[in-house]
């Protein structure tokens, strides 16, 4: 397995490395609970104490590199790593990497990149702390910091705690490794709760960068766990401000997965400065990640913006009525009918259809019958008419001339009988 997400790590770095840093500067969702931005864990069973605190840890050493952790317990030497690659001392790696640096390839690799994936995938984890003291001393280049990265993301898969106090240690470490510092940081929640949170309270949040909310979304969402007072406390306890926000979203992402009724009666409990964790984006969170949307549908009453009301009705509608094989456009219909009306409802509806006819149009034909709005309902047999009749014209003009005469009808079998090239 550790081999196996190795690998992966190192593939999907050099695939798509410039891809997510460009992806997290851009982020502009201010700490919304959703995938996007606090790429969702899935639910673990974290147990908080009540009486957890976010404690002080020692001041970064001045010698910052001087002492790296070698906590990971050696493996067994081999002339190959357990995927097929030569396995590596430090020393090996280091003089590796630098001759290659100079242009002096090995036989097997004529590229800088594949020298790195090479040292990534053969050294052996308790070596890699050396390596780095190695590497430290040399020039700084963009391939230097392609191989710091990747070594101290694989550091972080077997060792996260020793990872963690690497980063911490490395000059600009923080700011350098951040995404690798957020995956550390969880997984270490997941292990040692109050060590994680050791570090999470060093993190500066006026940095200028979206580490220590990131990270604190990560460590929370994590420990969401059904009625965790401990955790509720600790997030409750981060000082107001935009890490204060995103601790409470990460907390509420987490527990929405496993107890979304838990969760939702906490978020709407809470006062109203707490705007940004009860909103209609929270709402719709909660009935993606818990695939509850009925139970989410209940809570929407309960938000007092009227625009807000109306985003999250039709989100979750659309989510409840479409998605996974779980949809069930008739209850969502059937809801719809019941918490809006007007202009609100026609476009709620007609996202409905023009989603499920693509992917199932038997069940949009049966959801027709629930719509109540006459205008709406032939809005939306124009939708599923035109959709399906995209994929099977003759299925479509079989299925319209069932349908009681109307305008609406009469129209869309024209469109389609020309379109299929039949006869008008």
């Amino acid at each position: 397995m550790k081999t196996q997400a190795r690998v992966l790590f190192v593939l999907l770095v050099i695939v798509s490395g410039a891809f997510v840093v460009v992806y997290l500067l851009g982020q502009r969702h201010t700490g919304e609970i959703s995938a996007k931005d606090t790429l969702p864990l899935r639910q673990q069973s974290v147990s908080v104490s009540s009486s957890a605190t976010l404690v002080t840890m020692p001041p970064k050493s001045s010698a910052a590199m001087a002492s790296l952790p070698q906590t990971v317990a050696a493996k067994t030497p081999s002339s190959k790593s357990a995927h097929g690659m030569p396995r590596l001392s430090a020393a090996e790696a280091r003089d590796l990497f630098i001759n290659s640096l100079a242009g002096k390839f090995p036989k097997d690799h004529n590229k800088i990149s594949g020298v790195i994936a090479a040292i990534v995938l053969g050294i052996n984890t308790a070596e890699i702390p050396e390596l780095l003291n190695d590497l430290v001393d040399l020039p700084d280049s963009a391939d230097k910091q392609k191989l710091v990265k990747q070594l101290v993301g694989v550091f972080a898969q077997d060792d996260p705690a020793s990872a963690l106090a690497l980063i911490y240690n490395m000059p600009d470490g923080l700011a350098q490794y951040d995404q690798t510092f957020q995956f550390a940081l969880a997984k270490l929640t997941k292990t040692d709760l109050n060590q994680a949170l050791n570090y999470l309270a060093q993190l500066p949040s006026d940095d200028g960068t979206d580490n220590a909310r990131l990270s604190y979304a990560r460590v929370f969402e994590a420990m969401g766990t059904k009625s965790n007072a401990g955790a509720i406390a600790l997030a409750e306890g981060v000082p107001a401000g935009p890490v204060h926000d995103t601790a409470m979203k990460g907390l509420f992402t987490g527990w929405s997965m496993a107890d979304p009724k838990a969760a939702l009666d906490w978020a709407a409990s809470l006062p109203a400065t707490e705007t940004s964790v009860f909103n209609a984006d929270a709402l719709f969170a909660a009935a993606v990640n818990s695939h509850q949307p009925a139970v989410v549908a209940q809570y929407v009453n309960q938000l007092q913006d009227a625009a807000a009301r109306d985003s999250a009705i039709a989100s979750i509608a659309l989510n409840w009525g479409t998605a996974g094989t779980n949809k069930d456009p008739v209850a969502a219909l059937n809801w719809l009918n019941q918490v809006t009306t007007g202009e609100n409802y026609a476009n709620a509806v007609t996202n409905i259809f023009t989603y499920l006819a693509k992917d199932d149009p038997a069940a949009a034909i049966t959801a027709l019958n629930k719509v109540t709005d006459p205008a709406t309902l032939q809005s939306s047999i124009t939708i599923v008419a035109a959709t399906w009749g995209g994929k099977n014209p003759q299925a479509a003009l079989d299925w319209l001339q069932t349908l009681p005469q109307s305008e609406t009808r009469d129209i869309a079998i024209q469109q389609l009988t020309r379109g299929a090239g039949y006869s008008p």
